[in-house]
């Protein structure tokens, strides 16, 4: 069952109409066409080249295992006592307001263990029984499914996966490196789960083993495991 999904960027460059027009019309000259369409695209920085060969990308960033990662994370005595809440018999006590507030503050949490630069703001919907929530970049905010508090452990989870997957773009834009390269591969090269007619994933390894996807299983795994002892 697929719960945990990155959604794309899908914003597009605005361009001038006014420019374009006069460019259609025949209205400026070439060189003044050209440098309208450098002042257009002209300030988009420039991405640099890969230091690793194509297919040495392609083999460390498929058919890879959630055991082949380590993450050394301590969880100091704040993240203990938000996890605490957490825990099944204390996570019922609570209303939905309190609830939504430990989601958000375990967030904020994950977001200063990772040193994001700017961590996603947290949202509630209700959605379908079969999904959790997803990270999109392009608004860098995390949605949360509402039905996923039965489930507390569950939810933990789900917020640290998407928190990863927050930690991941970032270093992927920031291409400094290799594992950021990594990063920036797969998510250029990203596998969407497909389902088939009766709602089977037909691709599931493929995404599961992907690295930015594996990776973040192991990571949301951290803090469920602390679960345990909290």
């Amino acid at each position: 069952m697929i719960k945990k999904e990155i959604l794309e960027n899908g914003e597009k460059a605005e361009i001038s109409p006014s420019g374009f027009h006069d460019i259609a019309a025949g209205n400026i000259s070439k060189a003044d066409a050209d440098e309208y369409w450098k002042g257009v695209f002209g300030n988009a920085e420039r991405v640099p080249e890969y230091t690793m060969s194509e297919s040495e990308l392609f083999d460390k960033t498929r058919g890879c295992s959630a055991d082949s990662f380590d993450f050394e994370i301590h969880p100091d005595e704040k993240m203990l006592s938000i996890l605490e809440y957490f825990n099944k018999e204390n996570w019922c006590g609570l209303d939905i307001t309190e609830q939504k507030t430990l989601v958000e503050e375990l967030a904020d949490q994950i977001g200063k263990e990772l040193e994001l630069e700017n961590i996603p703001e947290i949202y509630f919907y209700e959605g379908s029984a079969d999904e959790c929530g997803f990270y999109r970049e392009q608004y860098n905010d995390i949605g949360i499914n509402v039905n996923t508090f039965s489930d507390p452990k569950e939810l933990v989870d789900t917020v640290a996966h998407e928190m990863r997957h927050a930690y991941q773009r970032m270093r992927a834009d920031k291409l400094e490196t290799k594992q950021d390269e990594l990063y920036k591969y797969s998510f250029e090269n990203y596998i969407a789960p497909e389902f088939d007619e009766e709602g089977y994933c037909i691709n599931f390894f493929d995404y599961q083993d992907q690295l930015v996807e594996a990776e973040t299983r192991t990571f949301a795994r951290t803090f469920t495991d602390y679960m345990e002892v909290a």
